[in-house]
């Protein structure tokens, strides 16, 4: 029996294809690397059998590993990304 027959969570909603789209992912499905040449960050998603994509980005504040990430697209143009984690110390 699932969980919303069971009255542990809501019914599952789908959403549509188009408007704002996101995705919670844990650290098991993603690492940050440091680009040098041109002093962006990546965010590799997905594990070495099954790659996702990459997305650069350039961090504003400093910031410590997150435990998980808020992924949001708005209309398939606009990517935001949201570090849910510690803050790191003196900021």
């Amino acid at each position: 029996m699932g969980r919303s027959f069971s009255g542990i969570a809501r019914r599952p909603v789908f959403q549509k294809k188009d408007g704002r789209q996101s995705g919670w992912i844990t650290s098991e499905l993603f690492s940050f690397r440091y680009k040098d040449k041109t002093h962006t960050e990546e965010l590799v998603l997905g594990t070495m059998k099954f790659p996702l994509g990459d997305l650069v980005f350039k961090a504003h504040t400093p910031y410590s590993r997150p435990s998980s990430l808020h992924v949001l697209v708005e209309g398939g143009e606009e990517v935001r990304l949201l570090l849910l984690g510690r803050r790191t110390p003196g900021s």
